[in-house]
């Protein structure tokens, strides 16, 4: 079972058991601010989902809106103006 998988099976057992204080709400552009920081210092997505009260699926839903992750569940390496990664 690769990497990604086996996180999200072990962050849809802790949801489960700790049912995420933010689920349904808006996202605040602290939050969207957090996930972009916290995933380029690469934090894992199951930390950043804890941290927020967010499940792992959401934060990678946000991760992919934002263009940070593909939807295979990929990084994407953005680049900055003169050509190197950020």
């Amino acid at each position: 079972m690769e990497l990604h998988s086996k996180l999200q099976s072990e962050s849809r057992r802790l949801d489960s058991r700790n049912m995420e204080n933010n689920t349904g709400k808006t996202w605040t552009a602290e939050e969207l601010q957090s996930v972009r920081m916290l995933y380029t210092q690469n934090v894992p997505v199951v930390e950043i989902a804890q941290r927020l009260g967010r499940s792992y699926m959401a934060i990678v839903s946000r991760l992919q809106r934002l263009g940070l992750m593909d939807r295979l569940g990929n990084r994407i390496l953005k680049l900055n103006e003169k050509g190197g990664a950020q």
